[in-house]
């Protein structure tokens, strides 16, 4: 599916401060944080994925990374078991 010209996966720095009524991308940071808008800080730039926001928007979940079972912790041995 084609995108129309000038459009990015990714939000402008003007949307990501409407969306957010932050100017600083610390405060920014805090308000996406809060409202589990997932995002990247790249090399000093904000990231945020429009799909995201309209996820958010319909009162969806978005997905997140590194959530799921811990199999470093399931590999580990168990305790022994005190003697009685």
């Amino acid at each position: 599916m084609s995108q129309p010209d000038g459009w990015s996966e990714f939000m402008t720095k003007e949307e990501i401060r409407e969306l957010t009524g932050k100017r600083g991308q610390a405060l920014q940071v805090a308000v996406l944080i809060e409202e589990r808008i997932p995002h990247k800080v790249l090399r000093g730039r904000l990231l945020v994925s429009r799909f995201h926001v309209r996820e958010w928007l319909e009162g969806r979940t978005p997905a997140r990374v590194g959530v799921g079972i811990n199999l470093a912790a399931a590999a580990r041995p168990l305790p022994a078991k005190p003697s009685r």
